[in-house]
């Protein structure tokens, strides 16, 4: 479908719209649901934005702020109140199959629309296609904000400085400065809205430096005793973290993947607030890429994915709380994890 066919259809659309995203929003999604919020305003569309996760990583928090957002936590009764669902940086293919299980009713009942630059299945879409749900998923593009760039523009609506700089910095952190993965459309669509990027705030955004938490982190994960490495791949133990510091693993990921020799890192922890263990991965070379590392680490147990050269992975270890606070069930599940990491790259373990 044409993006002008997804317009169209907010003309005599009723109801609140829910836009949401799932996982730990990334500036990517935040930028590309206020983009869709706009649009829906300038129908005179009621919405609200719902995420799954809260806003931890300082720089996202600085950029919900600058652009005056307020985000209600998807909980358990997940969608009630809103007639349709938006989703935004994400397909239902990146859910996590338990969560999937708990909304699939209610996303088959009120999937308003998919917007994605994140690949899926072929069953996935196909599914997808059969209903009424508009579908615009580009993995040739390196964001998300780009798609809803081209919305924006097409809607015919003036790109304030707000959402030009919302979009533009989606389109900067998932393409690391416009230095992987992006495609010419991306910088096309960029052109539309560059003039009116707030420089200044922009720079108050991107300005917020590493925080305390992430230096334990790093602290940490610079311990011999945390970290193996096997031939050009490097497995960093982050230990156990709340829902705070559980938001530096991305940061920490990027900082360690500098070390020379080094193609292919995951930094993975135990958040004891959530009861989960989650990662990061990021890769430089060319024989993988980190989204098929993260979704294989966490094929059957979890949900995992990504880009090319950067992306993560949740793990549900089913374990009561009681019992995933004990060190020899901490153990267990982080060398589960890195035993997992290592075989996806080859660097099984001969012991």
């Amino acid at each position: 479908m044409e993006t002008s066919d997804f317009l169209n259809r907010f003309k005599d659309l009723d109801g609140r719209v829910a836009i949401t995203a799932f996982g730990n929003p990334d500036p990517d999604a935040i930028a590309s649901a206020f983009a869709l919020g706009r649009i829906f305003d300038h129908y005179g569309i009621d919405f609200g934005f719902l995420f799954e996760s809260e806003i931890n990583r300082p720089e996202n928090q600085l950029l919900v702020n600058y652009l005056e957002m307020r985000i209600d936590k998807l909980g358990q009764q997940s969608f009630d109140g809103y007639k349709h669902v938006s989703l935004v940086d994400c397909n239902p293919d990146r859910v996590g199959e338990e969560r999937r299980k708990n909304l699939s009713s209610e996303l088959d009942n009120k999937l308003l629309s998919v917007q994605d630059h994140h690949p899926i299945n072929e069953d996935e879409l196909g599914d997808l296609k059969s209903e009424s749900a508009f579908i615009d998923i580009r993995p040739e593009l390196g964001s998300c904000s780009t798609i809803l760039a081209e919305c924006i523009a097409e809607s015919e609506l003036e790109f304030d400085g707000h959402t030009a700089t919302g979009l533009f910095y989606g389109l900067h952190s998932d393409t690391n400065g416009l230095l992987r993965s992006f495609a010419p459309y991306d910088v096309e669509q960029l052109t539309n809205y560059v003039e009116q990027i707030d420089m200044e705030s922009l720079k108050d955004i991107v300005g917020g430096l590493m925080t305390s938490e992430t230096f334990e982190v790093i602290h940490r994960v610079t311990d011999e005793d945390f970290c193996e490495v096997r031939g050009t791949y490097k497995f960093a133990n982050a230990g156990t973290l709340t829902s705070k510091t559980s938001s530096a693993i991305p940061q920490v990921a990027d900082f360690l993947l500098k070390e020379e020799g080094i193609e292919g890192i995951v930094v993975a922890g135990i958040d004891l607030d959530n009861n989960i263990v989650l990662g990061s991965v990021r890769y430089s070379g060319s024989r993988y890429t980190a989204e098929e590392i993260a979704a294989k680490i966490a094929r059957g147990v979890g949900s995992g994915g990504g880009h090319v050269e950067m992306g993560g992975f949740q793990i549900q270890p089913g374990v009561l709380s009681d019992t995933i606070n004990r060190e020899s069930t901490q153990n267990a599940l982080i060398e589960s994890v890195k035993e997992r990491f290592f075989n996806v790259v080859g660097k099984k373990s001969d012991s």
